[in-house]
This record gives structure tokens, sequence and C-alpha cells, in this order.
């Protein structure tokens, strides 16, 4: 993604990114089988907190939002709880409810189209 960033950067188009992440990835055997789950972790988060910070690094997107997804069982997927069971540090957290919320991607998009145009 990095030279397709590059490239719409240089030709001033505002480039955004919507990352949804699943709180738990389920691995198949070929048969269909779950035989593990892994769940979403502080090192899987960090590239996109540091992309986020680098206010000087070309390749970064204009705007950035991430979402983690739960798959409970028995109920319909929803937003995860960012800071629940997932033993994110507070500065991830904070970024996550904050900056790189979803509702802070909807009140800044249409600004962006706006100085993009």
């Amino acid at each position: 993604m990095l030279g397709e960033t590059a490239n719409l950067r240089r030709k001033n188009y505002g480039y955004v990114q919507v990352i949804i992440i699943r709180k738990e990835i389920p691995y198949k055997s070929k048969s269909g089988k779950t035989t593990k789950m892994e769940r979403i972790s502080e090192k899987n988060l960090v590239k996109y907190a540091q992309l986020v910070k680098d206010k000087d690094y070309p390749h970064r997107p204009d705007l950035m939002s991430i979402a983690i997804v739960d798959f409970p069982a028995d109920q319909l997927p929803r937003l995860a709880d960012e800071d629940s069971d997932l033993g994110l540090s507070a500065e991830t957290i904070g970024m996550l409810q904050n900056e790189l919320s979803l509702a802070n991607f909807f009140i800044k998009f249409p600004h962006l189209c706006q100085f993009k145009r």
C-alpha cells in the first residue's frame, strides 16, 4: 500500500484507510474445523499507531480509522470494547477511542473532501 499511497498523495488526492479487524481471528483446517483462535494484540496495532503519529512520513494516509469487531457466538457482531480484555496499553486504547475512532473518522472525512478538491 505504500506505493499506492505515495502515488495518490503526489497527485494531492485525499487518501484514507478504514481498517476493520476481528477481535478473535479463527484459524481453520482444510476440513473447515477451527484449529485455534488468535486474539488481536498490542503487537498487531502498534504499527498503525506509529504510522498515525509520524506526521512527516510521506506515505501515511490523510485519515485513518481502526475498528475492532467482536463476533460473540450467540449474538450479532458488534464493535469490541477496546479496554476490555485485550491487554492494550492506555496509549493504544486512547488512540483507538479518539483519533483512530470511527466517530472521529466521520467527523473529519467531510473536511478532508472539501480540502482535497
